[in-house]
């Protein structure tokens, strides 16, 4: 940034709770698509804001396990917004990407399928990295609004930085909890 005012609706979040350079850097050593560590920076900002994480600290004098941070990690003992950060990018985010797969092949009939893969196209691969990041989001919150929310924040972070983002994640996030869904359905039927 240039010391004028916010670019866009990330980087005026990112401001206000102050820790975006932490989730960046801390994104680049853990390998992390950095609009994945800070759509989950925003998610958890949004649903523990500053106020509720300096209570948490407080209480963390008299009762120390518990979840901390702007991150919401769980320790022994009360940690800061960018030890959070460090935490769960180590724990639990290490190695997430986006992957880089054009939205048009979510819907691909077998012809376009065979067409895609003349042309070089690993259509099974990328849709097993967008399942595999859909449940990585899910071991981090087992809530599946949760991974609704990161995921819209994703698209549009990734979308204000120019990256080669789609509606492909989302997408990919939606089919893994549908895939969840009926599978849930069909165990209660049995």
């Amino acid at each position: 940034m240039n010391g004028g005012p916010p670019e866009n609706k990330t980087d005026r979040c990112c401001i206000q709770f102050g820790n975006h350079g932490a989730g960046i850097e801390a994104s680049e050593r853990y390998k992390i698509d950095e609009a994945i560590t800070l759509a989950v920076m925003v998610v958890e900002n949004a649903q523990r804001p500053p106020w509720a994480r300096r209570l948490e600290r407080a209480k963390g004098r008299v009762i120390k396990k518990g979840t901390y941070g702007i991150m919401q990690v769980t320790s022994e003992r009360p940690v800061s917004d960018s030890e959070s950060i460090e935490i769960a990018c180590r724990d639990h985010l290490r190695g997430m990407r986006i992957p880089t797969m054009p939205s048009f092949s979510l819907g691909m009939d077998e012809e376009s399928r065979s067409r895609a893969a003349s042309m070089g196209i690993d259509v099974s691969a990328q849709m097993r990295d967008l399942q595999a990041l859909g449940e990585m989001i899910l071991r981090y919150n087992p809530s599946e609004r949760y991974a609704e929310l990161v995921a819209g924040v994703v698209v549009q972070i990734d979308s204000e930085q120019g990256g080669v983002f789609s509606d492909t994640y989302q997408a990919g996030v939606i089919a893994e909890l549908d895939r969840r869904r009926r599978g849930a359905s069909a165990n209660s039927a049995e």
